[in-house]
């Protein structure tokens, strides 16, 4: 007998469901995958638009495997993973005392991580960090980058190979049969047609709306922010919850034969201590990553060796991190206030701009980051003549680009991912970040193949049906306040 496997969702996590799905021993002549997204060139959800910074270590120790799975995964395409490091950096004994903790947990489950001095810090990125502003950091040398469009695209390029059928349009709702068992999917296509006008006999374009129901026995959600809207007739909550979030990116001037490695006595890549003359006193492997013309807007020159970008970092005391894209910087802040629900319009991960709010919040940020802090108008003084950053070049008349982007809370900040009961055939993968996404989706694709036997504890810690008769209004509220204190609840 035949069987049909639909996804539900074409970002990073989706397009991985396709992959892993379709290059399993199952596969066969006999099974066939569809893919539906609403557009899938470009990407309109939260994959559009994630910085990318990846931290592997969490206080989840699911999310920790997630991430490292996610990292293997990565580091196998083109394009596909940097590891630069990452750095949290604290300015109080408090924060001293959390990142030791979070340094013996890390190299308790096989992270490579160490305590170091607020020089080596500035040193391995002098741009983003003010050596006489912190205390200490954390450094955790395999962490990176993801190039989070170049690895979906990646993933759908094999999929197409192995035979799975891509699907542009919305899925309106699933039908289900007399015992709650998924048969199809509801969904609106936008189908272009050539028609010949009357007068002229003239060839033109016409688009309309045709509605169809596809037959299926297995379903994936992989919708992020758009999950609920699926799943409103469950017996059970699914608290997926769409936050707003501010992020800007900002473009320097920094010359091309700047080499901001060579600061630090750290190796970027590696972790290893280097010897005063700059050699490495152990072996480093070399980057992962060959040379592709797939990029992302968030993720340009990351393989420029002449100007290779720095770790990134994070300051937890402040909630905020920032990263070095290459050509341009990136900063982001949880410290705005209360968190906002903000549902998705147009179909499109991106909210409106809350300019009051935001924009201070912004601000605020970039004056931990000394390439883009100003004093009365002037830049940092503290970069002047380092001859780092464009020796301070860098200055407020940068362009900047500001957004809102829109991801996924959960009360528990874990992702939902998994068997829903009471509805065979029916899956989630959902709230996932591009953190987890590669191993949260082999997770799935495994529970789907029932091939091994799964995790247990990863099982019951992405359950989909774990928040079952709780209050909706108290797993928003849990959500919502998870987004105001995530750098207290361990999240990536």
């Amino acid at each position: 007998m035949s069987s049909t496997i639909i996804i539900v969702g074409g970002g990073i996590v989706g397009s991985a469901l396709a992959h892993f799905l379709s290059s399993s021993s199952s596969s066969s002549s006999r099974r066939k995958i569809i893919l539906i997204d609403n557009s899938l060139t470009p990407l309109q959800g939260s994959t559009a638009h994630a910085p990318g910074y990846v931290g592997q270590f969490n206080e989840s120790s699911t999310l920790t495997r997630l991430a490292i799975d996610s990292v293997a995964e990565y580091a196998k395409i083109p394009n596909g993973f940097e590891v630069l490091g990452g750095i949290e950096a604290v300015a109080t004994q408090e924060g001293i005392s959390r990142l030791q903790t979070r340094c013996d947990a890390a190299v308790q489950r096989g992270l490579s991580a160490r305590i170091i001095t607020p020089a080596q810090a500035a040193g391995l990125a002098p741009d983003l960090v003010r050596q006489d502003d912190i205390q200490a950091a954390l450094y955790f040398a395999t962490d990176g980058v993801a190039n989070a469009t170049a690895i979906t695209a990646f993933y759908q390029q094999q999929a197409r190979r192995k035979g799975v059928e891509f699907v542009e349009g919305v899925v309106g709702g699933i039908r289900y049969g007399e015992d709650w068992e998924v048969v199809g999917v509801e969904v609106e296509e936008v189908v272009k047609e050539d028609s010949n006008e009357v007068e002229g006999n003239d060839s033109q374009t016409v688009k309309r709306k045709v509605t169809r129901i596809i037959e299926t026995n297995t379903l994936i959600l992989a919708t992020g922010i758009w999950t609920q809207d699926l799943c409103a007739d469950l017996n059970i909550p699914i608290p997926i919850i769409p936050v707003a979030h501010p992020y800007m990116y900002i473009k320097h001037d920094r010359p091309a034969d700047d080499d901001t490695s060579s600061q630090s006595n750290i190796s970027p890549r590696s972790g290893t201590l280097l010897s005063p003359s700059g050699s490495l006193s152990s072996s480093s492997s070399p980057s992962p990553l060959s040379n592709t013309t797939q990029k992302s807007p968030l993720f340009s020159r990351l393989n420029n060796n002449n100007n290779k970008p720095s770790p990134w970092v994070r300051y937890p005391e402040h909630q905020v991190y920032a990263r070095d894209h290459g050509d341009f910087y990136g900063v982001g802040t949880y410290d705005h206030g209360p968190a906002m629900y903000c549902e998705p319009s147009d179909h499109v991960a991106i909210g409106p701009w809350h300019d009051e709010v935001f924009t201070s919040a912004l601000e605020r940020a970039k004056t931990l980051i000394p390439i883009l802090a100003t004093h009365d108008g002037e830049k940092d003084p503290s970069m002047v003549g380092r001859g780092v950053g464009g020796g301070g070049r860098v200055s407020t008349a940068m362009p900047e680009t500001k957004f809102n982007g829109l991801f996924s809370m959960t009360p528990d900040n874990l992702p939902l991912a998994g068997k829903v009961d009471g509805r065979k055939g029916l899956y989630l993968c959902a709230a996932v970040w591009v953190t987890h996404a590669a191993g949260a989706a082999r997770f799935v694709a495994g529970l789907v193949e029932e091939k091994e036997r799964a995790d247990n504890d990863t099982v019951r810690d992405l359950d989909p049906g774990r928040f079952r008769g709780r209050a909706w209004g108290e797993l928003k509220e849990q959500s919502l306040k998870g987004y105001s204190q995530i750098y207290h609840t361990g999240e990536n």
